[in-house]
C-alpha cells in the first residue's frame, strides 16, 4: 500500500469514528476514537498546554519522573512535614534522607535517637526554611494555585506541596502532588501522595479545590550545586 493510500484510509476511518483530536508523532492531526491500544502511537493534543511539549500516550497510568515509589508513611503522628520533605527529595532525585534526620536538622535535636521528643507539629511559616535546609528552592502562596499555574507545574514535572488547613483554623496537614494520570476515557487526573496513608491516589483538580487545601509551595527544584 502506498503512503498516500494509507493516509486516505486513515482519513476514512477518522471520518467514521470521530472523537477528540490526537497528534501523530509526525506533527499532523487526526481525529480518532476507539481502542486506545490500537492508537498507542498517537499522542494526546493537550488543550491546556499545546506548546510543543511532549505529552504521554493515551491510557498512561502516571506521568512524571517518579511513580508510587515516592510515597512514604509519616513515622510519627506529627511528622507529615518530614515525610512530605522526604518524598519531595525522592522526586527530585536528591540523596535519600531519613525522616528523623530531616526533623533533627529542623528542630536541632537528636531525633534519630530520641524520636518521641521530636514528634511535634511545624508552623506553616517554617515550611520554606524546611525545604531550603533540604536543598530545595520553592515559592509560597497563601492560597490555592489557579488552574493554569497548577498544571504548568505538572507539565514541567515539578512537584507541589499542598497544605490543608482544617475547620478549626489551627491544625493542618501537608500532601505532595507529583504527577498526572490520563485515563482511557481521556480524563486528566492529579496524582497525590498523602503521608498519613502512605499511598498515592488520583483526583480531579475540581475535587482538590473543594478539599481543605489552603496554601501551596510550588516551583520546587534542587538548589544550584545541591547535587
Amino acid at each position: 500500500m502506498t503512503l498516500l493510500a494509507a493516509a486516505a484510509n486513515i482519513d476514512r476511518i477518522v471520518a467514521l469514528l470521530g472523537g477528540p483530536t490526537l497528534r501523530l508523532r509526525s506533527g499532523h492531526s487526526r481525529t480518532v476514537d476507539g481502542d486506545d491500544r490500537l492508537w498507542s502511537t498517537f499522542r494526546v493534543a493537550d488543550p491546556l498546554h499545546d506548546q510543543g511539549v511532549p505529552v504521554p500516550t493515551v491510557g498512561a497510568t502516571a506521568i512524571g519522573p517518579r511513580g508510587t515509589d515516592i510515597a512514604v508513611a509519616q513515622e510519627k503522628s506529627n511528622w507529615c512535614w518530614a515525610a512530605a520533605t522526604q518524598m519531595i527529595r525522592r522526586h527530585v532525585s536528591l540523596p535519600e534522607k531519613k525522616q528523623c534526620e530531616i526533623a533533627g536538622t529542623r528542630l536541632g535535636r537528636p531525633c534519630c535517637s530520641e524520636p518521641n521528643d521530636c514528634n511535634v507539629k511545624l508552623e506553616l511559616s517554617r515550611i520554606g526554611s524546611l525545604l531550603e535546609e533540604n536543598r530545595i528552592k520553592s515559592k509560597h502562596e497563601q492560597a490555592q494555585l489557579e488552574s493554569k499555574k497548577f498544571w504548568d507545574q505538572l507539565f514541567r514535572q515539578q512537584p507541589l506541596l499542598l497544605a490543608d488547613i482544617f475547620d478549626n483554623g489551627i491544625d493542618g496537614h501537608v500532601r505532595v502532588v507529583f504527577g498526572r494520570q490520563i485515563t482511557k476515557r481521556r480524563q486528566e487526573l492529579i496524582r497525590i501522595a498523602d503521608p498519613a496513608e502512605a499511598k498515592v491516589s488520583s483526583t480531579t483538580f475540581e475535587a482538590l479545590q473543594q478539599s481543605s487545601w489552603r496554601q501551596t509551595w510550588h516551583s520546587l527544584e534542587v538548589s544550584d550545586g545541591a547535587r
